[in-house]
């Protein structure tokens, strides 16, 4: 990429990897009235599901150290800033128990083919 280029997509708050720009200078509409500060989750499936998935996002509002890199890929693997208003992101998930649905195991048994008896024809 030209130098100029380069300095062109840095001055506007951009960068060619957008994972590195969001971590560095936050969503493309961070400065912007309309941004998203709150974000709403809703959450359906299993209970052990909606559980992990919860557990994972809330992980997820905390800095996450990158993989090792392994030699020639330093750049291949980049840290997680953590999902908060206090990172670059700016904006935080808000949990909603009105918008979570745990749907039984026995319902999504219903679903699937039964594949443990024989076949009818």
């Amino acid at each position: 990429m030209p130098a100029d280029i380069h300095r062109a997509n840095l001055h506007r708050n951009r960068h060619i990897d957008p994972r590195y720009g969001v971590a560095v200078y936050g969503p493309a509409d961070a400065d912007s009235p309309s941004a998203p500060r709150d974000i709403t989750v809703g959450l359906v499936g299993p209970a052990a599901a909606v559980d992990g998935m919860r557990g994972w996002l809330e992980q997820c509002r905390t800095r996450i150290e990158a993989k090792e890199a392994k030699p020639g890929q330093e750049n291949l693997h980049q840290p997680f800033p953590g999902f908060s208003t206090d990172t670059s992101f700016g904006a935080q998930l808000v949990f909603d128990d009105a918008l979570v649905r745990e749907i039984p195991d026995r319902q999504l048994r219903t679903l699937l083919p039964n594949t443990r008896s024989p076949r009818r024809t």
